[in-house]
């Protein structure tokens, strides 16, 4: 018979230990089992082996932070040790926690560890941090790709159609505003260092074009208006895609251009009103009016598709950002790039040119429309829509696929059924003449398939030895004639239809990441 163990009474300042077994006790861990915070900290850290990481010990080494701490106060320590071991958490740090981690009296301790040895015990509090290739870059999350770029500006095209009547020229005219004041700013500074103009062209127009303008567009990438040059863009995207009719295109394009110029009509003369341009500083706009009339209505209409092509690149370039410093960044480099360069966008020659005629320039009404608002809207329309647009229609969108459709239906429309039947057996003959020297299934066929072995071409170089020696040489002679030029007829197409990858290229297909991300 086993005497049983006498248990001693507890001295003074320590705590009896024979309720250390039930959950009555004084918080501690039971002995033999490991707490709720080591368990914790070994399932944060992935522990293997049996050893512990550099957490953990120094967490045993200096004692339970739950020996000086509440249940309350536990929750930092427990944030901490969550963070260093780079592990999820929940909103509000303590989630799950609370059933794990029992409350801790100070007078339970008195110098006394108590910490059993850590047992790998599964937690339901942590999870194992995912491996490294399963994290996914964030290095285009502040900015779109192309792809999604592109459908950013054609749901934006389709929400103008959306709007009120009311809400379109309201915003119109704020963007009228907002071009304003940038051409304003722009020729306060640019405009007012004429002695360098002749002198140091280069830098006069370079600080012309840098300072100011930019503001403009970019107070309507951010705070938002309907601008006619970048619905150029917007609108003939939209319509590429087939989401909005010709309708929707043309009367956005009339509201837009007529409340822009409502806009700037109303800037104009308020800066007449506030003198701001009055005595000696009113010579640039009138000099400036006259050098934009002056110019022939080809010349002009090519300045306006140069510069609302690069007005609709800033566009673009904006809308890809996700955040104000990269939207501002996006345009400015474009639109100080179209004012240096001295091109014509009509929206800021409505201002210029209205408030010029205001401060007594005496250019008829006709010279204004017919030499530059006429002709920059013309080259406005063709650098956004088509340059920048249609293009990149062709490139992210569906214009091609719709292209062919369209071909295909008017071919079919157009040309009788027999004659198209005679077309398809002709292509068959001359597909079965010229293609046929091609082994199509051994370029299209997996890298590990043996679709080449079973080829002619192949079989008669993989054939074995014995088999070979068995033809006669004649025969030998007369297949590798016949089989060397198909052979490589299929090398030569299946390096251009299959080309080698670069080492930059496997190393990002091994990662399964897309092209976009660099």
């Amino acid at each position: 018979m086993v005497p049983q163990e006498t248990l001693a009474p507890p001295r003074q300042g320590e705590k009896d230990d024979s309720a250390r077994g039930s959950s009555a006790g004084d918080g501690l861990p039971p002995a033999g089992t490991a707490s709720p915070l080591n368990q914790d900290i070994e399932a944060g850290q992935g522990l293997t082996n049996g050893k512990t990481s550099a957490v953990a010990e120094a967490v045993l080494a200096n004692g339970s932070p739950g020996c000086n701490e509440t249940a309350g106060d536990l929750g930092p320590s427990l944030v901490a040790i969550s963070n260093i071991a780079g592990l999820p958490q929940e909103a509000d740090g303590l989630s799950g926690r609370a059933e794990t981690v029992r409350p801790a009296r100070s007078s339970s301790l008195h110098g006394k560890q108590r910490w059993a040895q850590s047992t790998q015990v599964p937690s339901r509090v942590f999870k194992q941090a995912p491996p490294h290739d399963e994290h996914h870059e964030t290095a285009a999350s502040i900015i779109l790709t192309p792809k999604q770029t592109y459908d950013h500006i054609v749901a934006t095209g389709v929400a103008k159609t959306q709007i009120t009547l009311a809400k379109q020229v309201t915003q119109g005219v704020m963007a009228g505003f907002y071009i304003s004041f940038s051409f304003m700013l722009c020729m306060t500074v640019g405009g007012q260092i004429d002695h360098i103009q002749h002198e140091h062209p280069g830098i006069y127009n370079f600080i012309l074009g840098a300072v100011g303008f930019p503001l403009g567009l970019t107070v309507i990438m951010v705070a938002g208006a309907d601008l006619f040059t970048s619905s150029c863009m917007y609108m003939i995207t939209a319509w590429l895609e087939g989401r909005v009719a010709t309708y929707y295109v043309i009367k956005n394009w009339i509201v837009a251009w007529w409340s822009n110029l409502a806009g700037c009509l109303i800037m104009a003369q308020l800066v007449v009103w506030a003198q701001l341009f009055a005595g000696p500083k009113s010579a640039f706009p009138i000099y400036l009016a006259h050098k934009k009339t002056a110019a022939t209505f080809g010349a002009t209409v090519v300045k306006g598709i140069i510069c609302n092509w690069l007005v609709n690149l800033a566009v673009w370039m904006a809308n890809s950002a996700r955040d104000v410093t990269g939207k501002a960044v996006g345009v400015y480099l474009p639109v100080s790039a179209f004012v240096t360069l001295g091109t014509e966008h009509v929206i800021a020659n409505q201002f210029e040119l209205s408030l010029a005629k205001m401060l007594g320039s005496g250019i008829p009404l006709r010279t204004i429309i017919g030499s530059n608002w006429v002709p920059a809207t013309i080259g406005n329309i063709i650098g956004g829509a088509f340059f920048v647009g249609t293009l990149y229609a062709g490139t992210y969108g569906t214009l091609y696929e719709r292209m062919w459709l369209r071909t295909t239906q008017l071919y079919i429309w157009i040309v009788p059924k027999r004659t198209r039947e005679r077309i398809a057996n002709m292509y068959d003959a001359m597909y079965d003449r010229f293609y046929g020297w091609i082994d199509w299934d051994a370029i299209t066929a997996p890298p590990n398939s043996d679709l080449g072995t079973n080829a002619p071409g192949v079989a008669a170089t993989a054939a074995p030895p014995a088999v070979v020696s068995q033809k006669t040489f004649k025969h030998a002679v007369s297949s590798a004639l016949v089989d060397t030029p198909k052979l490589l007829v299929t090398a030569a197409v299946a390096a251009v239809r299959n080309p080698p990858m670069t080492p930059f290229e496997r190393k990002r297909t091994s990662a399964a990441l897309g092209s976009d991300v660099v």
